[in-house]
């Protein structure tokens, strides 16, 4: 009896002492006596700092503030000091369990902001900066989750739906992809309601692999209505002179609507000038009023902040711009 309690002690003490030399070695490659320089999301920070310094993104496509203050900050700490900046602010796309991902993603949470995708889960962190390269989203596949157990494909993980979710809500997995090599840099699941709120903040396109569709979500439909109204109010004529710059929402589109009070209600007097596409004011109206829990009944009675003064606007307030004729 004695030999089998020494036998179990010795083998408890070679367990502490491999935890302790596992935490030791994790301190020093981690921490780096509080640098964090060896920790895997500070790799990564590290990575995007040596592809913004290298002469092949020195005549990236994209041109933006962000972009040219990484350019001049070509280190981690600058990466992080970018990082930082965007995810204060309020304008970002955030899921995490409970709210857009299934119960499965414990822990887990995927935010976009203007120039970042940022993934972490635990003691893993990775970003993505949306400024450099080629980026593609791809939509390739949707399931449904009934209150059954349904498998995650690559994690093989087991999840039941989320009682916040709802029966019945559609899933559809994305792909971030490198479109130069085809590889893939982050897969994870998000309810095809929350898509267009996704599309928002995305520099690159949204798009379908073959063979995959979804039903027209409520936003879509929402986004048809707001079209039809904007059609409807009395354009603004521009100088045929004026040069219109890319719609800073999408980034792909030319600015193409102005907001002026142009309604017998209570908006504000925006006087930014034009910088959205249609879709994309449509979208951030869409978005305001779906993160305010507004019965969609009511969208297109709403009014929602402008996304750079904060002034009140309607959908009437949505004016197209059109060439003067000479």
């Amino acid at each position: 009896m004695g030999f089998l309690n020494a036998v179990g002690n010795v083998g408890l003490a070679l367990s502490v002492a491999q935890v302790a030399t596992a935490s030791f070695y994790i301190y020093l490659e981690w921490y780096a006596h509080g640098k964090w320089t060896g920790h895997p999301g500070m790799q990564e920070m590290k990575k995007i700092a040596e592809n913004i310094s290298s002469s092949s993104f020195s005549t990236a496509s994209t041109s933006s503030d962000e972009l040219e203050f990484l350019r001049s900050h070509p280190s981690p700490e600058g990466v992080a000091s970018s990082i930082d900046k965007e995810f204060r602010r309020m304008e970002k796309f955030v899921a995490f369990a409970g709210r857009g991902l299934t119960s499965s993603w414990s822990g887990r949470r995927i935010v976009v902001t203007p120039s970042w995708i940022l993934f972490s889960h635990r003691t893993t962190f990775l970003p993505i900066c949306q400024l450099l390269g080629h980026l593609g989203a791809v939509v390739v596949g949707t399931r449904c989750i009934n209150n059954q157990i349904a498998s995650l494909g690559e994690d093989e993980e087991q999840e039941r739906a989320d009682p916040m979710l709802g029966s019945g809500v559609v899933m559809a997995t994305i792909r971030i992809a490198d479109m130069d090599s085809g590889a893939c840099m982050l897969s994870f699941d998000l309810p095809a309601s929350e898509l267009e709120n996704f599309r928002l903040y995305l520099c690159c396109p949204l798009v379908y692999a073959q063979g995959v569709s979804l039903e027209p979500s409520i936003i879509q439909r929402f986004l048809e209505a707001f079209s039809a109204v904007v059609q409807e109010n009395e354009p603004i004529e521009i100088p045929p002179s004026m040069e219109l710059e890319r719609c800073i929402g999408c980034l792909s589109n030319q600015t193409s609507v102005a907001i002026r009070r142009s309604c017998a209600g209570e908006c504000g007097s925006c006087r930014c000038r034009p910088m959205w596409c249609e879709m994309c004011v449509g979208r951030w109206f869409a978005s305001r009023l779906a993160q305010s829990h507004v019965p969609t009944s009511e969208w297109v009675a709403s009014r929602v902040p402008c996304p750079t003064c904060r002034s009140l606007f309607c959908v009437r307030d949505v004016i197209s711009l059109k060439r003067a004729q000479y």
